[in-house]
Order: C-alpha cells, then sequence, then structure tokens
C-alpha cells in the first residue's frame, strides 16, 4: 500500500471518531467503536477474565514478548495492550494496532504480528494519525464542520417529526443497564462481550441482581 492511501487512511479514521487531540482514552473508545475490544494486559499477572483468554486462545507467547497485537476470529476481535506501559507508550501501541486494521492486515490474519511490510505500514498509519500536518488538520477541521451541520438538521428534522408524540410508560423487569450473566458466572458483561456473544444461556441483569453484590463487572468488556 502507498503512503498516500495511508494518509488518507489515517485522515479518514480521525475525521470519522472526531479524533482531534489523541489521548489514549478517545483512542481505545473509537477501537472499540469498530467492534474490537482493548485488553489492557499484563505481562506476569493478570485478571481471571483475560488468563482465561490468553490460555483459551494460546496467545501466552504473544503476551511475553510484545507490547501489543491484535487477535481477530469469527467469533471474537480483539486488541491486546500491555497495561504496564505509560499513557504515550499506550497510545503509540493502540495507533499502531489500528493502523493494521485500518489497512486491511486483519482480513488476511489472525494475529497482526505479521510480515515486515504490514508493520511498516502500520507504523505509517501511526505516524499519520499522531502527527498530521498542517493540512490534514485543516481538512479534519472542515470535515468536522460539516458533520456539526448535518447532525443540527437531522435533529431538527427528527424534533418537528415527533412534535406532538406521546410516548407511553411500557412495565416491565425493572433491569440494571444493558448487561447480561450467564447460568453459572459471577460477572455481569455487555452483550457483545465474548463470554455472553452468541450464547443461549444468558439473561439481562436486573437491578436486584446487581443489588444483591453477587455479581462484579468483567474484566474484559468492563475493565475499571
Amino acid at each position: 500500500m502507498e503512503s498516500k492511501e495511508i494518509r488518507r487512511l489515517a485522515n479518514r479514521f480521525r475525521t470519522r471518531y472526531k479524533l482531534r487531540q489523541i489521548d489514549f482514552k478517545g483512542l481505545k473508545k473509537a477501537v472499540q467503536e469498530q467492534g474490537y475490544t482493548v485488553i489492557e494486559f499484563g505481562t506476569c499477572e493478570n485478571d481471571e477474565d483475560i488468563s482465561l483468554i490468553i490460555e483459551k486462545l494460546d496467545l501466552g507467547g504473544y503476551i511475553e514478548r510484545l507490547r501489543g497485537f491484535t487477535y481477530s476470529d469469527p467469533e471474537c476481535r480483539l486488541v491486546f495492550v500491555n497495561r504496564e506501559l505509560n499513557e504515550h507508550e499506550k497510545i503509540l501501541v493502540l495507533s499502531h494496532e489500528e493502523g493494521h486494521i485500518m489497512c486491511g492486515h486483519m482480513d488476511r490474519s489472525q494475529i497482526s504480528a505479521g510480515p515486515v511490510e504490514e508493520e511498516e505500514e502500520a507504523n505509517q498509519f501511526s505516524h499519520y494519525l499522531l502527527y498530521p500536518n498542517k493540512a490534514d488538520r485543516i481538512r479534519a477541521g472542515m470535515e468536522a464542520y460539516k458533520r456539526q451541520i448535518a447532525a443540527g438538521i437531522l435533529i431538527c428534522i427528527a424534533a418537528a417529526g415527533i412534535f406532538g408524540y406521546h410516548v407511553q410508560a411500557q412495565h416491565g423487569e425493572n433491569y440494571y443497564g444493558e448487561f447480561y450473566v450467564t447460568e453459572s458466572g459471577e460477572r455481569y458483561h455487555k452483550k457483545e462481550c465474548i463470554f455472553t456473544k452468541n450464547k443461549n444461556n444468558i439473561r439481562r441483569l436486573t437491578a436486584e441482581d446487581f443489588a444483591s453484590g453477587r455479581y462484579k463487572p468483567c474484566q474484559v468488556c468492563l475493565p475499571e
């Protein structure tokens, strides 16, 4: 892939997710909106949920020698970042892994630790994303302005369409957020979490479940 195409991909990503000033939290949110779960792991010790994933997917070797990598299969898409890194290092690692995603490497590979050419493309993406030139910054600002205008128009249309509409309260079980538990588990998860996705033995977490203290948040999809 040519450098100018990688640069366009970086600009497209920055504009789409409104990343004017890139920090780890914002970058992580953008990656997760693409359908990937960002997992912050430790080199020597991890929570039970994360350890289970590493063992199940046989990723121990990558955990030991890499600061970060991406794993993708038909069941789950995960981006691993070493939690022992500082903020700047985490941003570098995560932007590099996003490069693998945006450049299409994960369409061909299960693990991002691939050929040298792909690593170079991911490095270029990270550079263009984190260090845009003046022209790219101006272009991103103009695109964001256009999106704000379009969003404002849509809001006005929607408001006009629902004027006078009365919403009836729906009675039902008092659920606690959009969280789910398995029959035998002791943690609650987002529905798209790899522990609940496509599972039949799950149910919504109720307010009573949460108040009981029996369930704790999943360390994969709901990290503290």
